[in-house]
């Protein structure tokens, strides 16, 4: 007996530690969904510099893709309008990076810089947090970002199937778009048919009448 709980144990522990580490991709995975309000950093032009406040999730359609979005008081047209998402795709990350207390930084394969922003607090929607709380956020962004992007490295094919799946629902999106549009298009048809047969029928019963005092008159 004690034999096979020997064996046992080792087993079981490599199973919790499974359970573990799944349910901390899940917890990761739904903190990267909901978002958080980072200031993030860029040139201006490459001059000088700027700061602007944006939202930075994981998309809730593919894992492969990171987006962040512009807040409306920070666009050049000062707001107005909800602002374009962009995406950044995770499998061309080659580093995941720390800068200062609480700063992250994405680097491409090439080098280049894909993001970098400074965690405005520790909780997932905005500022007015402490330098601690926002440190945490940071680390956590961090470790939950170096998890993803290491994990898609070492399985191309869950890349493949995230992508596959993120272009279906576009392609659903955009064929929903296309029959709306046509569905307007009809409409419209169908209005100015309408409107040229009123507009005929209106031509011909006047015509009508006007052979018809002519005749009378002769």
């Amino acid at each position: 007996m004690e034999q096979f709980l020997s064996g046992l144990c080792p087993c079981l522990s490599k199973l919790f530690d499974g359970w573990a580490a799944d349910a901390q991709k899940r917890q990761d995975k739904a903190m990267m969904v909901a978002g958080t309000v980072c200031t993030k950093k860029s040139s201006r032009f490459g001059f000088g510099s700027r700061s602007d406040k944006v939202t930075v999730r994981l998309s809730a359609q593919s894992e492969t893709v990171l987006q962040w979005q512009r807040a409306a008081a920070d666009e050049e047209a000062g707001g107005g309008g909800e602002a374009a998402w962009t995406d950044i795709d995770l499998t061309d990350v080659k580093i995941v990076d720390k800068r200062g207390e609480t700063g992250l930084a994405l680097v491409s394969r090439r080098g280049d810089l894909l993001l970098e922003v400074d965690m405005d607090s520790g909780t997932g929607g905005g500022g007015g947090g402490s330098s601690g709380a926002a440190a945490a956020q940071r680390d956590a962004w961090h470790a939950a970002l170096t998890d993803l992007t290491e994990d898609l490295r070492r399985n191309p094919q869950r890349a493949e199937a995230s992508r596959s799946v993120a272009e279906r629902v576009k392609e659903a999106a955009l064929k929903q778009k296309h029959f709306a549009q046509r569905s307007i298009e009809l409409q419209a048809a169908k209005r100015d048919a309408e409107a040229r047969k009123a507009r005929f029928m209106a031509e011909a019963g006047g015509l009508k009448y006007t052979a018809m005092a002519m005749a009378n008159r002769s």
